[in-house]
């Protein structure tokens, strides 16, 4: 979830708590009210009875209009009380029928000359409970269309708040590592963003320095470490070719030329491997895939008939690629050298190309290490002693940097490596 919405989202649970518990607490306050209100118009209703009771005996029918129902019984004098007793009761509707509604009711004592009564008033709460709707309802209503307001509010204001920060999240996201350019950010009258940026320019500035001298260190062991295995191997060359060399010492001369050469090898591909990790194959192009594969499997040719294999190949016309072109061709050439390598003698190698699919498979034994470890660096099949276990790690590693799908299956007798983009 995206930091504005999560910071709306909060502020509206929090607007909307403090609103119920506020809408709460109004409600019962106005209740309380407008019960006084009744209870203080009882009160005066008793105060003009009881002033008529004393002087008429009587209630004359012009104060029938201070309550909507008025009951005037005699009673002994014994039981004359200067209490009254206001209380909750309800009320038949006049204008509908068989209906009560919400009413208060004071009862009182009144004396005259002659007589004691029991005076009782009641009086509708119904105009009250109407205004106590419709000032719910209108709150109600407002609460919702503050919420409403104060959501987007804050969105807008959120949005205007963060811009410097997203502005400076999607430069970082544009970075280019092999640009050296420095990274220009906006500056922003926040302290904490101003900040932000700071850290930011420092550490692109880092980055690029860093991945600068790793460039200049891989360029210059590729040449510094080439350069004396070249000269190991030329003069090994040289030694056997002379005549007075024993079989011994033959076989140790060609020992270390197998390992001088082996470690030739090693060295170009952690070279390879550090250069596709650094981006340094950026440059990308849409190049008929159906061209190169067929190109690399016509250099293969030889060795396949030398291994006695049977190449069986299916490769759709014009199969295109968006990929860079020299990993194009170490991701062909490293799968057929795979597949070449760990294949049994007069055995089959199946190529099969398609729009979206690449899949190499060759015959072999079933794998005696976890399939999961094939793409890991220096891991390989027991079986498989003299390889490197870099060729696969390549191959997923390109695919990795090209967005491309790559699976491993063991299906009948056949190691299927699949490709799909």
């Amino acid at each position: 979830m995206k930091l504005l919405n999560k910071t709306s989202k909060y502020y509206a649970i929090a607007a909307l708590l403090m609103f119920l518990i506020g809408s709460i607490v109004f409600y019962f306050a106005l209740i309380s009210f407008v019960d006084n209100d009744i209870k203080g118009k009882l009160d005066d209703a008793k105060q003009k009875l009881e002033n008529q009771v004393a002087v008429f005996d009587s209630i004359p029918r012009v104060l029938f209009s201070l309550a909507d129902n008025i009951t005037l019984t005699k009673t002994d004098p014994h039981n004359f009380n200067t209490n009254s007793i206001i209380k909750d009761t309800i009320l038949y509707d006049e204008n509908e029928e068989h209906e009560v509604v919400h009413a208060m009711s004071i009862q009182f004592y009144a004396k005259s000359k002659y007589n004691t009564y029991r005076i009782t008033i009641v009086k509708s709460a119904v105009e009250n409970d109407d205004l106590i709707g419709a000032i719910g309802i209108t709150l109600l209503a407002l609460i919702i269309s503050f919420l409403i307001v104060i959501y987007f509010v804050n969105r807008k204001i959120s949005k205007i708040i963060w811009e410097p920060f997203y502005s400076s999240l999607d430069k970082i996201k544009k970075i280019d590592i092999s640009n050296a350019q420095t990274i220009s950010l906006e500056n922003s009258d926040i302290t904490e963003f101003s900040e932000l940026n700071k850290a930011l320019i420092l550490m692109t500035d880092k980055i690029h320095a860093d991945y600068k001298n790793l460039k200049e260190f891989t360029e210059n062991a590729s040449h510094e470490i080439q350069t004396p295995l070249a000269i190991i191997k030329t003069k090994l060359e040289l030694l056997v070719q002379a005549d007075n060399l024993e079989e011994e010492q033959m076989h140790n001369i060609q020992s270390v030329y197998d390992a001088a050469n082996r470690l030739s090898k090693l060295n170009q591909s952690l070279i390879l491997l550090t250069k596709i990790e650094n981006h340094q194959f950026s440059e990308k192009g849409l190049i008929n895939f159906s061209e190169k594969v067929l190109k690399q499997i016509a250099n293969y040719k030889e060795l396949v008939s030398a291994k006695k294999l049977n190449l069986i190949t299916s490769v759709d016309d014009n199969v295109e690629l968006k990929i860079n072109t020299a990993l194009s061709d170490i991701l062909i050439s490293n799968l057929l050298t795979n597949a070449i390598k760990h294949n049994i003698e007069n055995g089959e190698i199946k190529i099969h190309l398609t729009q979206g699919s690449f899949m190499v498979s060759n015959s072999g034994a079933s794998l005696q290490s976890r399939p999961s470890e094939l793409f890991e660096r220096f891991k390989k099949d027991k079986s498989a002693s003299e390889s490197l276990g870099l060729g696969l790690s390549i191959v997923k590693k390109i695919c990795d940097t090209e967005q491309i799908q790559i699976s491993y299956n063991f299906f009948e007798q056949y190691h299927v490596m699949e490709l799909k983009f």
